[in-house]
């Protein structure tokens, strides 16, 4: 998956009044739109996806469980003696693991803004930390087949709507279960980098990390009294890109990403850009 662009959680109001004994607003049967739609150049003539090292993948399964949307507010505790740091992605600061393509990894599995990193450096956090509170919940705990060539499911959030306390949204967290993929590999290229048979199979299983996006809306007796959220998650073309298909899938199908730790990183970093 691309970055957080693509998890799109855009806030659109609309008019209703609240009855006496509500909360202070309600968020509406909202959408959640997840999709794998691969770019026209990113097919070959017989429908499989391309990847950047020229290999050729017919994806026979391509599964994402949904564990949860949960909406957050966020606040930086003061840093020792309120002192600014300032943000280096090559030395990504305490709490955090690797940092690339405008994020970092959170010890928690959320990937973090750099200008969020800076903001909560620059605040003095750097020396506190942030604190995170769940402000709602919303299980989806739902297994996708996104494995078609062009694939869009929805699922509803709220479905019978969500009574909402007073307070403030400044994240929100989506949350993964399993994601797994399995089908067939090709070579593209003159150099029979697969063998003769040109063709071998592969399985891969794996938990990716959360999505972060960054929110600002109030609930109060002044803030509109419902409220939609749309959210949209796109899986990204590149999501096996940076891969030697032959070095992988020499000895097993089975991709063991326990142990094949540079897989790991390049498949969690495609992911998230």
């Amino acid at each position: 998956m691309r970055n957080f662009p693509l998890l799109a959680l855009a806030l659109v109001v609309t008019g209703c009044t609240l009855t006496p004994g509500t909360g202070f607003a309600t968020l509406a049967t909202s959408p959640l739109t997840l999709s794998f739609a691969p770019a026209t150049g990113r097919l070959d003539e017989q429908g499989r996806l391309k990847t950047d090292t020229g290999y050729r993948l017919t994806l026979e399964t391509l599964k994402l469980t949904v564990d949860s949307l949960v909406l957050q507010n966020s606040s930086s505790k003061p840093g020792a003696g309120g002192t600014a740091t300032a943000f280096d992605p090559a030395k990504p600061p305490t709490g955090y693991t690797l940092c690339h393509g405008g994020h970092c990894h959170r010890l928690d599995g959320a990937l973090i803004d750099y200008a969020d990193i800076q903001a909560d450096l620059a605040s003095g956090g750097g020396g506190g930390g942030t604190t995170v509170q769940d402000v709602l919940t919303m299980p989806l705990n739902r297994t996708l087949n996104l494995a078609l060539p062009s694939s869009q499911l929805r699922l509803d959030l709220c479905p019978t709507g969500c009574s909402l306390d007073q307070g403030t949204w400044s994240q929100a967290k989506l949350t993964f279960g399993m994601f797994e993929a399995s089908g067939t590999v090709a070579d593209g290229s003159l150099e029979q980098r697969l063998g003769p048979d040109n063709r071998r199979t592969w399985h891969l299983k794996w938990t990716p990390p959360a999505m972060i996006k960054r929110l600002a809306q109030s609930i109060s007796r002044k803030s509109p009294p419902v409220l939609t959220l749309n959210g949209q998650v796109t899986i990204s073309d590149q999501l096996f890109d940076q891969l030697d298909w032959e070095a992988i899938t020499k000895d097993s199908p089975t991709l063991d990403l326990a142990s094949q730790t540079a897989v790991l990183t390049q498949i969690t970093k495609n992911f998230a850009e």
